[in-house]
């Protein structure tokens, strides 16, 4: 049986091109399309990992040296379902 490996969330990373990312932000994936970062998560090893839920793909842990992500330009962001779904039922 394999070692499980553990990671931390963290608030925030850099991405290349893109700058300083946190949870909230829309990026696009060249496969992927446009999604939501929902978690950033480092590893024992110091390799960091986003969590983006994409529109049509669902959740993917992506690694951001090699994801090829983009930032979503503000006029075409519209606001994500999970983002409503929180608003719609917020207390």
């Amino acid at each position: 049986m394999g070692i499980k490996k553990r990671s931390k969330p963290i608030q925030e990373t850099e991405v290349e091109g893109i700058g300083v990312v946190r949870a909230g932000k829309l990026v696009s994936h060249p496969m992927f399309g446009e999604g939501e970062i929902i978690g950033i998560a480092e590893w024992e090893s110091g390799e960091i990992t986003i969590n983006i839920e994409f529109t049509n793909y669902g959740s993917k842990w992506l690694v951001p040296e090699f994801a090829k992500l983009s930032e979503v330009p503000e006029k075409s962001k519209e606001p994500s379902k999970k983002g409503f779904l929180k608003w719609l039922f917020k207390k």
